[in-house]
């Protein structure tokens, strides 16, 4: 089982000490992606100051850990010898009213 959270990374893992504006947004991609900015703000698009916490969010938290866990799990399914390790499966339930113990 592999996999990653939203708080990976945020925002700030692009852009830096800068406010998270759309002006600032499109120029930390520009300058990190180069002539492939427009592609990746095709896939990560942010058309207001208000989108480009949760879009350079995205993209912080897959540049730092979701295509590196993909890439290596995606190898490992290709040359591993153990396609799978069984985990105890618990039922979910309701949260109870009061604490433990």
């Amino acid at each position: 089982m592999v996999g990653w959270n939203s708080e990976e990374s945020n925002y700030r893992g692009l852009l830096g000490p800068v406010k998270p504006t759309l002006e600032n947004y499109n120029k930390a991609v520009k300058d990190n992606y180069g002539d492939k900015a427009a592609q990746v703000l095709a896939v990560y698009r942010a058309t207001t100051d208000a989108e480009v916490e949760q879009v350079a969010s995205d993209l912080a938290g897959d540049r730092f850990i979701g295509f590196s866990t993909w890439r290596w799990s995606k190898l490992h399914r290709q040359t591993g010898v153990q396609t799978r390790v069984p985990l105890p499966v618990r039922p979910l339930r309701a949260p109870s009213a009061q604490p433990p113990g």
